[in-house]
């Protein structure tokens, strides 16, 4: 399954894209892992120069627990060596729940 994601966040002095390209395979009925590239970009709302964008690397696995629930956990890795800006880390461990309606 290919899987195309994006975000949107705004900040006080920022707008914060990013957008994931992930493929996911399934190990089993429910459990999966997924891999992937993203992107993510700064847009600057007042007048400042805003760093480049930075290239990501997402890796991780989940399960669904039913047909509305997905539990996942996901690392994004950094590999380009642009500044990381005021909203960005440069690697990223995260576990998540998902709601479907």
């Amino acid at each position: 399954m290919v899987e195309l994601q994006s975000f949107y966040d705004t900040y006080r002095l920022y707008d914060v894209s990013d957008s994931r390209l992930r493929i996911r395979h399934y190990l089993g009925n429910k459990l999966y892992m997924f891999s992937g590239i993203g992107i993510e970009a700064e847009k600057d709302k007042h007048g400042f120069r805003p760093p480049p964008p930075r290239v990501k690397l997402i890796n991780g696995f989940g399960y669904d627990l039913n047909e509305k629930f997905t539990f996942e956990a996901a690392q994004d890795l950094h590999f380009n060596k642009a500044n990381f800006g005021n909203y960005s880390t440069p690697n990223l461990f995260s576990v998540c729940g998902k709601y479907k309606f």
